[in-house]
């Protein structure tokens, strides 16, 4: 008997049945793949493109399962979708807005403790 390896090859680009619907496709590449995330009016561009977007939720699910370390994607910074994929710690509860970011809520202590913002923090240089 013959045994022959079968290689997958994985495409790390998007599918192409969601990216043609998607609103950033005719926007300037660099308000999505800038060279820093300290821009905050182009980052905020980026991220209200991405809000009128008819697929967005299709586009993060893409950049979280395949890991994605550049960009924006579905409205999210790289440093937003590493606080997505990490572990949640015991006790801290993890609030995902498609239209405000990411963010860790404390353990509540009496009336329910309100998220901490990821606002003002950015991607290192």
């Amino acid at each position: 008997m013959t045994l022959h390896r079968i290689h997958q090859h994985h495409d790390a680009r998007p599918p192409r049945q969601w990216t043609a619907h998607a609103a950033c496709q005719d926007a300037d590449p660099g308000l999505f793949f800038p060279f820093t995330w300290e821009d905050l009016p182009r980052q905020d561009h980026a991220r209200r493109i991405c809000q009128a977007c008819p697929v967005q939720a299709a586009c993060l699910d893409w950049a979280l399962r395949t890991g994605e370390p550049e960009g924006m994607w579905g409205g999210t910074t790289p440093a937003e979708r590493r606080l997505l994929r990490a572990p949640i710690p015991a006790g801290q509860d993890v609030t995902v807005s498609l239209r405000g970011g990411v963010g860790v809520e404390a353990p509540a202590r009496g009336p329910r403790a309100a998220p901490a913002s990821l606002e003002g923090q950015h991607e290192p240089v």
